[in-house]
């Protein structure tokens, strides 16, 4: 207000700030640009979860070898056995007479190759418990296969309640499915394989890297031990890889994951029951025991493999044929195939 004589002049002044339109365009104009940023952040973060997973897979293969080279015999590096019971001789007792039951083994009549390698990836406190308590994985009695789901059973320390963060891809949820299925969507009376698989936040501790068991001949276990890195009646040496431990692979990484203790579970094949070969395919299993067999993840377009000489490759579903993935997964078939 202004006096000029005697005419009082009202000053008008003007306030500063946005006007509702101004607001409302600096809003629109930060959406779009969250909007051109927010893929580009997702595909960062996705990268290192990639990258973290891959580095996974590499300490565990690592791990792996590590345990062959100490358990070498006659000269040459010795692999885990693909699931282990001691026959209180030392020997997997899947090497005995009966034999044969191979076919009917259950998870829990055996220990996974993730409970042999313990002490090699700084669990040797938790390997130690594990021998206490199955007296050295020979068990209450020597040549039943069943006796350990009694002897660790209420033992949820050695299995349950213990997470290992380096079995987890960090891209993990549980959640993923493949053309609308679930990768564990099938039905049937075995409950390891029936409905989606456990989420992160699953109490059991699980694993998405899974050992290789083979092409799955006939659906049969017995016509497929041999074909992968890891066997059952007798640990694979390097020398038995006849294709070449930089053309056979030894690590897979899987979007089910399973409790890391459990034997058949933590291994897979590149062929269900059917010979449908399990590339980025949901729901196929390997007879009732071994679910969603193949290579899947949460990773977009791949997953991450290790070969025997321990290196690490991302394989894109695109480019991994059929033939190329069953000869990489046969480790003495002769064809000697490389990466795609």
């Amino acid at each position: 207000m202004v006096f000029r004589g005697s005419t009082i002049v009202v000053a008008r002044v003007r306030k500063s700030g946005f006007t509702l339109v101004e607001l409302l365009v600096v809003i629109a104009i930060i959406a779009v640009l969250i909007g051109l940023l927010l893929p580009a952040v997702q595909s960062a973060r996705e990268s290192a979860r990639r990258v973290a997973c891959s580095n996974n897979v590499k300490q565990i293969s690592m791990a792996v070898l590590n345990y062959a080279a100490t358990n070498a015999s006659g000269g040459d590096n010795k692999l885990p056995f693909a699931g282990y019971h001691d026959d209180g001789k030392g020997r997997n007792l899947i090497t005995q007479s009966n034999g044969a039951n191979l076919n009917g083994l259950a998870w829990h009549s055996s220990v996974s190759w993730i409970v042999q390698v313990l002490p090699f990836f700084e669990e040797s406190p938790l390997y130690d418990a594990w021998v206490a308590a199955t007296n050295n994985f020979v068990g209450t009695d020597p040549v039943s296969w069943r006796d350990f789901q009694t002897v660790t059973a209420s033992m949820s320390n050695l299995h349950n309640d213990v997470r290992l963060k380096m079995l987890y891809c960090p891209s993990y949820t549980g959640t993923l499915m493949i053309d609308g299925t679930p990768v564990a969507g099938m039905g049937g009376s075995n409950t390891a394989v029936s409905g989606t698989p456990p989420d992160k936040t699953s109490r059991t501790g699980l694993s998405c890297y899974r050992a290789n068991f083979g092409r799955g001949t006939g659906g049969e276990m017995l016509g497929t031990d041999g074909e992968g890195a890891f066997r059952w009646k007798n640990r694979h040496g390097f020398a038995d890889i006849r294709d070449g431990i930089s053309n056979s692979v030894l690590l897979i990484e899987n979007a089910f994951g399973v409790a890391w203790a459990a034997g058949f579970p933590n291994l897979t094949t590149a062929r269900d029951n059917n010979n449908i070969v399990g590339i980025n395919k949901p729901a196929l299993k390997f007879r009732g025991d071994i679910p969603n067999i193949g290579i899947t993840s949460e990773h977009p377009g791949g997953a991450i493999v290790s070969l025997v000489d321990g290196s690490t490759h991302f394989l894109n579903y695109t480019s991994l044929s059929d033939t190329v993935w069953i000869n990489l997964m046969h480790v003495k078939d002769g064809t000697g195939v490389s990466l795609p």
